[in-house]
């Protein structure tokens, strides 16, 4: 093979190779905007009311990550992570009149974290030999995990939906799919995501209540942390589950009876 050819061929298998990542970068944006659209239209008729300060943290903690792949040229986990923090910036939109404002200690420590993801992320634009912009995107990681400790709670308590955080693995799993598996800055999060949600969704199969539930439970939504509006469990329709503050124990939230919607409790398919 000619030196021209082989030139042609390695373009040729490079242009092929950024295809297959923005398809796969593509799937997995449609894939997060479906599962967060329930909780989202939730939000926007008032049905759910979102905890304002987590969603702020993912919102941000994925933003980290976002700009560090970003800087470093990774497209699928950038894309990723954007279309994760876009959807948490839209529920803090959606929910900023009427969102849980309460503060714990757990919001404490992922501000910290979160504020030195970034200060790293700068660090690694101004210093790339210095600093490597996975640190960043780790720590990122780490504050989305924090913020995650209460969703996984609440799954194992069943009072989580299942379907999207299926959907959110399997988002997660196309991204890595296309990801190039020899850069950190690529994989972190992906792999993150991928674990995340996989845990969220196994102990939510695995909840014993999803055993004891005796009637069919409200709408699936988007549950990062926020327990289904309208959840039945053998309560009046007109009755909502508000879940407890970051640091109770399980159980600790309280039922609220307000106004009864005749779209508000659909059975789940």
């Amino acid at each position: 093979m000619t030196s021209g050819a082989a030139d042609l061929n390695g373009h040729l298998s490079g242009t092929g190779w950024m295809v297959i990542q923005v398809a796969g970068s593509v799937v997995a944006t449609v894939l997060v905007v479906a599962a967060n659209w329930q909780y989202i239209a939730e939000v926007i008729r008032r049905e759910a009311h979102p905890r304002l300060v987590s969603w702020a943290i993912w919102a941000v903690s994925m933003g980290i990550a976002c700009a560090g792949a970003a800087v470093a040229g990774q497209l699928p986990a950038a894309t990723l992570a954007g279309a994760g923090s876009a959807g948490c910036l839209v529920v803090l939109v959606a929910g900023w009149r009427h969102g849980e404002r309460d503060v714990g200690w757990l919001d404490a420590w992922c501000a910290a974290v979160g504020g030195a993801g970034a200060v790293l992320l700068a660090a690694s634009v101004i210093w790339p030999g210095v600093v490597p912009v996975a640190a960043a995107i780790t720590a990122s990681v780490v504050t989305d995990a924090s913020a995650f400790l209460p969703t996984w709670r609440n799954a194992w308590h069943g009072n989580e939906p299942l379907q999207p955080f299926v959907i959110f693995t399997v988002a997660a799993i196309v991204s890595l799919a296309v990801s190039d598996m020899t850069v950190p800055a690529a994989v972190i999060f992906p792999i993150y995501e991928t674990a995340a949600n996989a845990l969220a969704s196994l102990l939510i199969a695995a909840s014993p209540a999803r055993y004891r539930a005796s009637v069919q439970q409200a709408p699936a939504i988007s549950g990062r942390g926020d327990v289904p509006a309208g959840q039945q469990t053998g309560v009046a329709e007109n009755t909502r589950y508000v879940p407890g503050r970051i640091g109770q124990q399980p159980g600790q939230g309280e039922l609220r009876v307000v106004e009864a919607r005749q779209d508000s409790v659909v059975p789940r398919h």
